[in-house]
């Protein structure tokens, strides 16, 4: 694995998410929280969903106990999802940063319930 190829998706990354979240500061509350279609969610609730899966995965790398999944009552806003997501971005490049070839070609188990 090449640290440089991995530093750079998660910059372009970092990149795209707060570009979501300045095109999503500009939507009403109403428009946040609106259903679209059967079986998708709101557009509040996608960033609760992706905000929860990043942490969590960061949290796997560093193989320490996974936090709960974030809740949209948690991150009722635009501003609180980018104060709960912008936290992540500045400790998942640090923890990049200290990353070696060893470390780079570990394999990370996990264990989730009862599988690994």
């Amino acid at each position: 694995m090449d640290k440089d190829f991995i530093v750079h998706s998660y910059e372009y990354g970092v990149w795209a998410d707060r570009r979501l979240l300045d095109k999503a500061a500009l939507l009403t509350d109403e428009q946040l929280r609106h259903k679209f279609t059967q079986g998708a969610q709101p557009i509040l609730h996608s960033f609760a969903h992706l905000v929860s899966a990043e942490w969590r995965w960061f949290q796997s790398w560093q193989s320490i106990p996974l936090m709960n999944p974030v809740s949209v009552d948690e991150i009722p806003t635009i501003d609180a999802v980018r104060s709960k997501w912008e936290p992540l971005f500045t400790e998942r490049r640090a923890f990049i940063e200290t990353l070696t070839p060893e470390k780079l070609a570990s394999v990370i188990k996990r264990k989730l319930g009862d599988q690994e």
